[in-house]
């Protein structure tokens, strides 16, 4: 992979076809399939709040392109905790709901807030390097795109403060 040979072997246990597919063509079918991910990834941003027309229209096509490529689509059944009170950990994500509807839920069990379609959460714990102050857990089946702490950082500074400002009044 990435230009080195496999260090592997694939062997049959039964008879089978086998198509074999060189680099570039490989790389063409990826790509293509990811066209309606992009374009709808694109099209969710502008509606969510702080990302806006506005702020999606400051970012160049490469940066959004950039978020768009790092970000992951991914679906968590219903009664889910996706983020956890008071645990932290290396690999923190901003998701981007795209159905479904997420609890933010105090220590005790209060519901402290419900978020779904176009809102996001995530973003606290990022911006401020801190420990969750309430858990996210999905009220029903959800589907988010999940981006990486270090593509939200590489956002443009106006987009990061608008988030910050957002994120104070935030628990996780």
């Amino acid at each position: 992979m990435y230009g080195n040979r496999r260090a592997a072997t694939i062997q049959s246990v039964t008879t089978c076809t086998l198509w074999k597919l060189d680099r570039d063509t490989f790389k063409k079918i990826v790509l293509n399939a990811m066209i309606p991910t992009h374009s709808a990834f694109h099209t969710l941003i502008q509606q969510v709040p702080v990302f806006g027309i506005s702020h999606a229209a400051s970012m160049t096509e490469e940066e959004q392109d950039r978020i768009v490529k790092a970000s992951q689509r991914i679906q968590y059944p219903k009664g889910e905790e996706v983020i956890s009170y008071h645990h932290l950990t290396m690999d923190s994500y901003v998701f981007l709901i795209i159905s479904g509807d997420v609890r933010i839920v105090s220590p005790e069990g209060k519901e402290l807030a419900r978020l779904g379609p176009h809102d996001y959460f995530g973003e606290r714990v990022i911006l401020y390097e801190e420990s969750p102050q309430a858990s996210a857990r999905t009220a029903t089946n959800i589907q988010v795109y999940r981006l990486p702490a270090t593509a939200l950082l590489s956002l443009p500074v106006e987009l990061l403060e608008a988030l910050r400002q957002r994120a104070h009044n935030t628990y996780v």
